[in-house]
């Protein structure tokens, strides 16, 4: 049995960045655990400088969004 099987709550976080974005589910035990994660989890990514294939920063900012999801209901 998987982490996310066993997990009551899980985070559900949707990145984006120039041209790219992906999704990312995190497992948690309670409701509070999750709502405080997802604040850091983006803090984190937006805190993140994008650049270019020869390392040179580029405009614009990654952006998250997330939502905490009740995997019991």
């Amino acid at each position: 049995m998987n982490a996310a099987a066993i997990a009551t709550v899980l985070l559900i976080a949707m990145f984006r960045t120039n041209g790219e974005g992906g999704t990312e589910t995190i497992p948690y035990d309670t409701l509070e655990a999750c709502e405080a994660a997802g604040p850091r989890l983006e803090a984190q990514f937006e805190a993140l400088t994008l650049q270019d294939s020869d390392q040179n920063p580029v405009e614009g900012h990654p952006k998250v969004v997330w939502t905490c999801f009740d995997a019991q209901n």
